[in-house]
């Protein structure tokens, strides 16, 4: 067991900026850093993103640990950043988001199932606006709310398909169609993630549009005046949570959005937190580097800062995966699979940033097959090195950090995708374009097209691509890349208070099902 008040005594936390949960866990007190929100020029922001990933993970928040624990041993102040897990993948097909091995996060069973309650609050807002909302027509609706106009959706951070589509009975005459997300799916994850102070969270709350009336004007939070109960509910929700490495360095772990259907980046709150800390944040953006990265760099530096360096989480068999011919031998499977890499590379490359590939080294990978993938990246010139974070930990990372120290010495000037100004649509072939590198045009399904007429105008909002993570297209089936496959749209959903226009691609659900055998049966 880690006395975590010690480790964040070491990083200079005063006793009386903190509360304790237990020996383990923490919560750090934001509010006297609220009043500076700006990355100091001195301090590096790292971000951990990888390649398309295989259904099993490639290890990206394992490396992220490991990189920050070497940071620390060789003398570089360093506090990592990361999302919280959501209970809903962890027990139905995927482990949990704490690392392994040698480069984990700890204590790992209590950060993977719910650790100081955070999701339980945001569920508890979010649903409140959602029975507010009922509760406010079944008692003479006053606001005049069109019920088939309803577009707020009750969460749970559990994995349920049944819930996708559900009939709401207000009273014997009023009913109408809604459905369950998942909580990191929900619009209150995505403000707290980018809130930067309470008053900031509230606001953006009261901005949510959440139906219309029977004159088509929109329905705000704001209308139902929850300011009070909210704050009350969300008192602790904004201090960042506090555990420790395997290598008793400081993690903060706050918020847990998603990358595939939402943005995928952990606070504001707790990368200007560790930034008061340490000369160094390590964090990660969920997914690969087309959905999360494109995210943070898109979404998340626009509203607080651009990182500094971008490490490409890259495995072997992630490679191999993204080869659809299973008949050929691994070289060949390989030298496809080598175009998913490589749009990866291209794509970061197009916002500014050459990237640092980071070798994964998994137990059952073979030395001539980890040979294979040097020569490739040194046939390339890319920047790369060998870790093995599970099995070795932070010694293994030496290497990428004398890179990592090269490139910061270097300015960089980030390109975003697209500018705040344009149309909806522009926005979305930028990204297809610049990031996925498609050459083929979006396609938008009746309903997403009847959307897109809508929000089309819509200055300063962003774009949050809902679509799958496995591959580059909308198709979770196509794994070798090809510039010639398409996206096709089939729904446009607005967050106001994000100001996002979210895109869902065909066959992403915002809340997903469980697998045959779902872990919480193993």
């Amino acid at each position: 067991m880690r006395n975590i008040e010690k480790i964040i005594n070491k990083f200079g936390i005063k006793s009386n900026d903190y509360e304790l949960y237990g020996n383990e866990c923490a919560k750090v007190k934001y509010e006297t850093y609220t009043h500076n929100y700006k990355k100091p020029n001195n301090k590096k922001l790292i971000l951990v993103t990888a390649i398309s990933p295989t259904p099993s993970g490639e290890g990206k928040t394992t490396i992220a640990i490991g990189l920050n624990d070497c940071l620390n041993a060789l003398g570089k102040k360093s506090i990592l950043c990361l999302r919280q897990p959501s209970i809903g993948p962890t027990l139905g097909i995927k482990g949990g988001a704490t690392g392994n091995g040698k480069s984990q996060i700890l204590p790992e069973k209590l950060i993977n199932y719910g650790l100081t309650g955070d999701f339980f609050v945001i569920e508890t807002i979010n649903n409140l606006i959602a029975s507010i909302i009922d509760n406010h027509i079944y008692h003479g609706n006053e606001l005049n709310i069109d019920p088939k106009t309803i577009c707020w959706h009750r969460v749970m951070d559990l994995s349920d398909r049944s819930l996708r589509d559900i009939n709401v009975k207000i009273n014997s005459k009023i009913n109408y169609n809604t459905a369950f997300d998942i909580t990191a799916a929900s619009e209150i994850m995505a403000i707290l993630c980018l809130s930067k102070s309470m008053d900031d969270f509230v606001n953006r709350i009261n901005n949510i549009v959440v139906a219309y009336d029977i004159k088509k004007k929109p329905i705000y939070v704001k209308s139902f005046k929850l300011d009070n109960a909210i704050k009350e509910l969300a008192k602790k929700l904004l201090y960042p949570n506090c555990v420790a490495t395997y290598n008793n360095n400081l993690c903060l772990i706050h918020g847990g959005p998603f990358a595939n259907i939402a943005h995928g980046c952990s606070s504001t709150i707790s990368i200007n937190t560790a930034f008061k800390y340490a000369n160094y944040v390590v964090t990660e953006a969920g997914f690969g580097s087309d959905l999360g990265a494109e995210k943070f760099i898109n979404i998340f530096s626009r509203e607080y800062a651009q990182p500094d360096a971008i490490i490409l989480c890259v495995t072997f068999k992630s490679i191999l995966y993204h080869c659809n011919e299973l008949e050929l031998g691994w070289k060949e499977r390989f030298d496809i699979g080598t175009k998913n890499l490589m749009q990866h590379i291209n794509s970061l490359r197009n916002f500014g940033i050459d990237p640092i590939i980071a070798i994964n080294l998994f137990p059952n990978d073979k030395k001539e097959e980890i040979d294979y993938l040097i020569n490739f990246l040194k046939s390339k010139k890319l920047l790369y090195s060998v870790t093995s974070p599970s099995m070795v930990g932070q010694k293994s990372f030496k290497n990428i950090v004398e890179i990592l120290s090269k490139c910061l010495c270097k300015p960089i000037k980030i390109k975003y995708t697209y500018n705040l100004n344009d149309s909806t649509k522009t926005k979305i072939d930028k990204i297809v374009s610049k990031v996925y590198g498609f050459k083929t045009k979006v396609e938008y399904e009746k309903l997403a097209q009847d959307k897109l007429k809508l929000y089309d105008n819509l200055n300063g909002y962003y774009v949050c691509m809902a679509k799958t993570p496995i591959s580059y297209s909308s198709d979770l089936h196509k794994l070798t890349y090809s510039d010639k496959d398409k996206i096709i749209i089939k729904d446009i959903i607005i967050a106001n208070g994000v100001k996002f226009v979210i895109p869902v691609s065909q066959g992403i659900y915002r809340i997903p099902g469980l697998p045959k055998v779902p872990n919480a049966q193993k």
